[in-house]
């Protein structure tokens, strides 16, 4: 089922063109142009960072990092591992693509931020969070086992789960917040969470068999179901489903 544009502007979610078309960017599609990116050196995020031009690549200082273009990863490794605190991932949009026998895209440990990172075709995870991080405006797509998993206390906000075999986003464990997202067409539940105590508001749901697989003991908001075009609710952190 499309999706109409106006009910993902009512779930206060802007989506790059990129976002829709995994296909595009994975060189399936030459029928259809995309702009290329400006200048590698213009996506150093506030004219600073450090750049990263190959795969793998493991962050063991805490900095500023960014992808100086759309990458690669390799066969039995992951594409880019956070194992230092207080790093900040900001790819400005830029996509790591896995390969055949690749493992996570983006693999982060405790305490970083990660924005504008998009991760697709890896035969894992596209982000595996382990506790402690702020995960905003990243997009996970056409991924072996899920899109986006993640453990204890993090945040969540204004990302996109599309066409991922698994789970769209996944809380394996507690104090979780998940705001403001957006899960398509994923095999398992767009959104599934395994144990309690972790928030989950004012999310969307499209095209899953399952759209919310919620443990007891959760603080998530109502989930309305079709609406349809009379699109109003007393319950402004509500949760939506088609």
């Amino acid at each position: 089922m499309k999706t109409p544009f106006s009910v993902l502007l009512a779930c206060g979610i802007c989506l790059p063109v990129a976002a829709w078309l995994p296909k595009n960017l994975a060189g399936q599609n030459p029928g259809v142009s995309i702009a290329p990116h400006p200048p590698a050196s213009s996506f150093a995020p506030g004219g600073g960072g450090i750049p990263i031009t190959s795969l793998p690549f493991v962050i063991d200082q805490c900095g500023t990092y960014f992808l100086a273009s759309c990458l690669t990863g390799p066969a039995g490794s992951d594409g880019i591992v956070i194992d230092a605190d207080f790093v900040t991932l900001d790819l400005n949009g830029l996509t790591l693509f896995g390969s055949p026998g690749s493992l996570n895209g983006i693999q982060v440990g405790f305490n970083s931020t990660l924005r504008s990172c998009s991760s697709s075709l890896n035969d894992q995870h596209g982000f595996f969070i382990s506790a402690g991080c702020l995960i905003v405006d990243c997009n996970s797509f056409s991924n072996g086992l899920g899109g986006i998993r993640a453990l204890d206390g993090n945040s969540i906000r204004r990302c996109l789960a599309y066409a991922n075999s698994g789970a769209g986003l996944y809380l394996e464990n507690r104090n979780n917040a998940v705001e403001g997202n957006q899960a398509i067409g994923n095999s398992n539940a767009n959104f599934f969470l395994a144990d309690s105590n972790n928030l989950l508001r004012q999310n969307c749901s499209f095209g899953a068999s399952i759209s919310y697989s919620i443990a007891p003991g959760n603080h998530n908001a109502a989930i309305l179901n079709q609406p349809g075009a009379a699109f109003l609710s007393d319950q402004p952190w509500a949760n939506f489903e088609d």
